[in-house]
């Protein structure tokens, strides 16, 4: 009996301790920290974890703002120039104005200058200035007078902001002029460059141009390269223009332009319009509107030496 009992209580400890077993065993099983060889890290997936919210760094983020400034459109003038150098074409919006904000001390006063050029491939690595992108404005007072008079300037500026003024009676280097310049690109999305921004101040006394008068004429060329081999440089023919001649240079006026007063070199006579054109053959220097006014025939066109 003693014998069976013995045998019974062994097998009830055995079936407690088979019973321990397994409750430990389902234990450890559900216990968030142990490993298993099923188990997955973020680092196995190749993942770090991030929802993409905050500063992920994700693909949807928005790209940071360049460093240029921002124009809804490119500003409107009534003098636009287009230069075009290989694939590339450059646009030139002109501005002009008179600042007389000093004009109370004497040889004070500017006159500012704008040049908005739309151009997507900028190019700045010319081995000289002139092979760079850029603009030139030549100033003058308004005359009656063919060629330059001896205070006419140009004033040449890269889009590197590098400046140079010359006489172009003398074609002489101006030098402490006082003239100043600066560039800047611009954008019209916030993340492409679309052109750059001359701006050009001119100091009345660089110039033979009289503030009080406000008769400042000027002729606007604008460089475009798209390489160091492919340059075009072109100036302005709005109004007449012709820079080689100082009476065909557009008037800046105080609301904009308007053509020269002395487009017509003959005070008189001359073109009656573009389709009826003086013959050549008259020359109408001396048409002044002076006493001695007058012109004269140099030869026969072999038409009707016609003068309006």
């Amino acid at each position: 009996m003693r014998k069976g009992k013995k045998i019974i209580s062994i097998l009830v400890f055995m079936l407690c301790f088979s019973l321990i077993c397994s409750l430990m065993a389902c234990i450890d099983g559900n216990d968030p920290s142990s490993e298993s060889s099923g188990s997955v890290s973020a680092s196995d997936t190749g993942t770090s974890g991030d929802t993409g919210t905050g500063d992920s760094g994700s693909s949807g983020s928005t790209p940071e703002p360049i460093d240029a400034i921002y124009l809804e459109e490119m500003p409107e003038s009534t003098i636009t120039t287009s230069a075009k150098a290989g694939d590339s074409t450059a646009v030139a919006a002109w501005f002009a104005e008179y600042d007389t904000a000093e004009i109370a001390a004497v040889g004070a006063g500017k006159m500012i200058f704008h040049a908005y050029v739309k151009d997507d491939t900028i190019f700045a690595e010319g081995e000289n200035m002139y092979s760079n992108d850029g603009i030139e404005i030549i100033i003058s007072a308004v005359k009656r007078l063919k060629g330059y008079s001896e205070n006419t300037i140009s004033v040449s500026v890269d889009v590197n902001a590098s400046v140079t003024v010359k006489n172009l009676s003398t074609n002489a280097a101006v030098t402490e002029s006082g003239i100043t310049a600066t560039v800047e690109k611009f954008t019209f999305d916030r993340q492409t460059v679309a052109g750059y921004l001359v701006t050009v101040e001119v100091p009345y006394a660089a110039t033979d141009v009289s503030a009080e008068n406000k008769d400042l004429s000027v002729a606007f060329g604008l460089t475009n390269a798209s390489d160091a081999m492919t340059i075009n440089s072109v100036f302005d023919t709005t109004y007449g223009v012709d820079y080689k001649n100082v009476h065909t240079f557009v008037k800046v006026t105080s609301d904009g332009f308007e053509a020269n007063p002395y487009l017509e070199y003959g005070m008189v006579w001359g073109n009656a319009n573009e389709n009826l054109p003086a013959s050549s053959v008259w020359n109408v220097d001396y048409d002044d509107n002076s006493e001695n006014a007058h012109i004269y025939n140099t030869d026969v066109d072999n038409k009707d030496n016609y003068i309006y």
